[in-house]
């Protein structure tokens, strides 16, 4: 694997807006309270364990999970209901698919799932979709880490190296990174994508053994609608040729104040990725029908693939960010250089009212916020 780096439709402000809303939990038909329930322990199975309170949830159940690292030595979490899984944070609460097996799935197509403060890592689907988490309905991530998962086994790599999701998908203040896949190394999205606060960045599709090849380094929608807002995705990268895409390959792309730059991919020439005859090219947003890569405004690319054209836009621009990193807050992000072409590019009324790490928007009195998941402070 390379090591780790150090629009079909105009959308009105006014629906932007509504695109940031909080997330929640569909309202349930009566008013009978959710069951709760608490584990007790970070023992792989037997009672108070997790395994045991999502083998024997019921639906619409919130699952509290303390923090600790919870390791997954038999085999996924399972589960066919809605449920909410609910951690202590992101840097608290570690549940640790240890290489061997997907880390959760929920098998219904009418399922909500909702993970809210958790990191799903280390998951590996063993010649499966979705190395960390697998969905046949929706799925929201709400101040999540998705971290160092792989779709597939040593010998064959499949979609969503971090997410396979067949529903409406949801990721709101949440990171998706070092993650493996074909199709989508952070994560494929089948039905439509709402990205808001978040960082996608460090995934792969495909990898540098000739002919190993892949399709849109950070997310893949299957051509469903997708929204992105004041998110980053940054320092992914795909192997299948100049058209694979180092973030996206075709969707239905809306922009929304954020940065969409240094992704990259290699050509599928014979030649070992990285070495003079295959180097690395920036390509962003990729595919057959570029039209369908569309801007709201406010947004940083560092090519002109994206389709970021208004004039609030920015084009081939270097956002000067940092290395991925603990900056504070429930998950890592890429902060932005104080020299950053981001910093206070948009209206105040534009933006979330905090960034991915909970940081007010604008920072002190200012009257414009920063593009991407990242708000600068100044001293």
């Amino acid at each position: 694997m390379v090591a780790r780096l150090c629009p079909l439709r105009a959308v009105t402000v006014a629906a932007a807006v509504v695109t940031i809303g909080v997330v929640a939990l569909p309202a349930r038909a009566n008013s009978t309270p959710a069951p709760r329930v608490v584990v007790k322990n970070t023992h792989d199975s037997g009672p108070g364990s997790l395994r045991d309170a999502v083998t024997n949830a019921v639906d619409g159940e919130t699952i509290k999970v303390p923090a600790g690292h919870y390791r997954l030595t038999s085999g996924e979490l399972s589960t066919d209901v809605s449920l909410h899984i609910s951690g202590a944070g992101a840097r608290k609460t570690l549940i640790d698919g240890t290489g061997t097996s997907r880390v959760i799935e929920d098998t219904s197509a009418t399922a909500k799932l909702y993970l809210s403060d958790l990191s799903v890592e280390n998951g590996n689907s063993q010649g499966g979709d979705g190395g960390g988490v697998e969905t046949a309905g929706a799925l929201t991530l709400v101040r999540v880490a998705v971290v160092d998962n792989r779709a597939g086994n040593n010998h064959q790599i499949e979609n969503g190296g971090g997410i396979e999701v067949s529903g409406n998908f949801v990721v709101r203040s949440s990171l998706i990174a070092h993650n493996l896949g074909y199709s989508g190394g952070a994560a494929e999205a089948e039905s439509t994508l709402e990205l808001i606060n978040s960082t996608v960045a460090d995934n792969q599709a495909g990898s540098a053994t000739v002919g190993d090849n892949g399709v849109s380094g950070a997310i893949e929608t299957d051509d469903k609608p997708a929204s992105v807002v004041n998110s980053t995705i940054a320092f992914n990268r795909c192997f299948n040729g100049s058209t694979c895409g180092g973030a996206f390959y075709n969707g239905d792309f809306t922009f929304t104040n954020s940065i969409i730059a240094e992704n990259f991919g290699y050509l599928d020439n014979g030649h070992r990725a990285g070495s003079k005859a295959n180097p690395a090219s920036q390509t962003n947003c990729d595919g057959p029908v570029a039209f369908r890569y569309m801007t709201a405004g406010y947004n940083l690319g560092g090519t002109v693939d994206c389709g970021l054209t208004k004039p609030t836009d920015q084009q081939k621009v270097n956002p000067r960010l940092g290395q991925l990193r603990d900056n504070g807050g429930p998950t890592d992000t890429l902060a932005l250089g104080k020299d950053s072409p981001a910093i206070d590019r948009v209206p105040a009324a534009r933006c979330p009212k905090i960034d991915q790490r909970g940081k007010r928007r604008p920072d002190h009195h200012e009257r414009r916020c920063d593009i991407g998941a990242y708000e600068h402070q100044d001293p």
